[in-house]
């Protein structure tokens, strides 16, 4: 998975710098890779505690569901956007 991440982090990172002004470039850059590490460690703190609580199973039902409820006002939010 470090593989693909370290392949695609840089475009992603060229995407967001394109997308915004130069005054707020810098701000949302570090907020990218910011949310990246912050999305990790809340990663595998989820992964552990629902190990701990449930098995290792469940670890992929539990995380597929939250990124199934996280993705669809993200999904909203963007169509939204657009019109």
């Amino acid at each position: 998975m470090a593989f693909f991440q370290a392949s695609i982090n840089p475009l992603l990172v060229l995407h967001i710098a394109e997308l915004l002004p130069a005054s707020a470039r810098a701000t949302g850059v570090g907020i990218w890779q910011t949310s990246q590490q912050v999305g990790g460690v809340c990663a595998n703190l989820f992964a552990a505690s629902t190990l701990r609580i449930e098995g290792w199973r469940a670890i992929f039902s539990r995380s597929g569901l939250l990124v199934a409820l996280a993705g669809l006002p993200v999904f909203w939010l963007l169509a939204n956007k657009q019109k």
